[in-house]
């Protein structure tokens, strides 16, 4: 039996494949916005505001940032 061989059963309990996520792709941030990242940082913005401002998660603008105050 393959993946695809239960497909009727899925969609009677209402499964099927996602074929739209509903969140963007995992993207990491170009160099020109690391560099715009680490330059907000050094002027006192906040990660929280600096990851919605570009879109990207505050664990990933902390990577970015680790050392800059």
């Amino acid at each position: 039996m393959g993946i695809c061989d239960n497909s009727a059963a899925l969609r009677e309990k209402g499964l099927e494949a996602v074929t739209e996520p509903s969140r963007p792709p995992k993207t990491p941030p170009t160099p020109e916005e690391v560099d715009a990242i680490r330059t907000a940082k050094a002027n006192g913005e906040s990660v929280r505001s600096i990851a919605e401002r570009f879109g990207k998660h505050r664990s990933t603008v902390w990577r970015y940032t680790k050392g800059i105050r």
